[in-house]
């Protein structure tokens, strides 16, 4: 859902479910756990051991709090038909598993790509400052 002040999806976890330092895996629920996808696409939530610093937390009316995380951060791994698909299947298609490296590796290449941009923006911040500094 989009949280009140937000402008973008996001999904929530229990403290006790970051905590447990492992990826998360998940679909698309409401908070009685039925879900709001159509397709059942399960995400992985890669472990961020930054969890407390960059997820927001809400309190709920009941006191229970929650961390938010940008649905832009979930890897989408598969919906209900690639799961019937593969169920129905009685022998192993090797193009089927060389597809899911190749996915596994495009989601590696993307978290790279992030972590690059992510230090060129570092890189250029420090440049700025050390021009500062010694402008001084």
């Amino acid at each position: 859902y989009i949280p009140s002040g937000k402008d973008e999806l996001h999904v929530s976890f229990f403290e006790s479910e970051l905590k447990k330092e492992c990826d998360i895996y998940t679909e698309f629920v409401n908070i009685q756990y039925v879900s709001e996808d159509p397709k059942r696409t399960l995400y992985l939530v890669r472990y961020n051991p930054f969890w407390k610093e960059e997820y927001e937390i809400i309190v709920s009316k009941s006191g229970f709090e929650r961390h938010f995380i940008p649905v832009n951060e979930l890897v989408p791994l598969n919906d209900m038909s690639d799961r019937l698909k593969l169920k129905s299947t009685s022998y192993v298609n090797t193009d089927e598993i060389k597809d899911v490296k190749a996915i596994e590796e495009k989601e590696v290449n993307k978290d790279m790509s992030n972590i690059i941009r992510a230090l060129e923006d570092i890189n250029y911040t420090l440049h700025t400052l050390t021009h500062i500094i010694r402008n001084k």
